[in-house]
């Protein structure tokens, strides 16, 4: 699921509660990695493609919930519910199943869908091919629950690859390698996970 927070995303809801003590910044090559909080990390890595206009783009977030893998798996394949500052209007399939189609962005053809399911331990959401801005872009995401002392660790992982299209440079491809553009996306998975986390603890 290739998802860019600095599109023109629908208003957001009302925010998740935060943990945002202990922050920690490690700088690497084309990447970030961050301690969010006590139970969320996140990273994202840019790596250029030589000798074409192509780059990837991989982010990890990993969040722990005290309650039960099928608690999780319950809240996590209503995808709607938690990533709830995306227009997410169902375009085909039925939800939480193989095959269902999601758009991301009101008014743009950025659509996300459903390609595997195995209960309680993955889900697999691909996005349909795209382009904005002169990028032509894919991706997918696999999302892992695993238990641990009785709770969850859900673990996040974002492929994308961008195609660069459009005339002269690319100015999307500095803009995603910025550390603002890392901070803005981490904010908003981060407010994901966080619903998440609520919506399974009941808080």
């Amino acid at each position: 699921m290739m998802i860019d927070t600095n599109r023109d995303a629908a208003t957001p809801g009302r925010p998740a509660r935060h943990r945002l003590s202990r922050r920690v910044r490690v700088v690497l090559l084309f990447g970030v990695a961050m301690l969010v909080s006590d139970t969320l990390f996140a990273s994202g890595t840019l790596v250029p493609e030589p000798g074409s206009d192509s780059y990837r783009f991989v982010s990890h977030y990993r969040i722990t919930i005290d309650v039960p893998v099928s608690t999780v798996w319950k809240h996590l394949v209503d995808v709607g519910a938690w990533m709830y500052e995306f227009d997410m209007t169902l375009e085909s399939g039925v939800p939480g199943e193989v095959g269902e189609i999601r758009r991301l962005y009101s008014g743009q053809e950025f659509l996300v869908q459903i390609t595997k399911v195995v209960p309680n331990e993955m889900l697999a959401i691909s996005n349909l091919p795209s382009t904005f801005n002169g990028e032509y872009s894919t991706g997918v995401s696999v999302i892992t629950l695993n238990e641990s002392n009785g709770g969850t660790v859900v673990d996040l992982t974002m492929s994308r690859r961008y195609e660069w299209r459009g005339e002269g440079e690319n100015p999307m491809q500095a803009r995603r390698a910025s550390a603002e553009f890392n901070a803005s996306t981490d904010a908003t998975w981060g407010r994901f996970l966080e619903r998440l986390r609520s919506l399974c603890e009941g808080t």
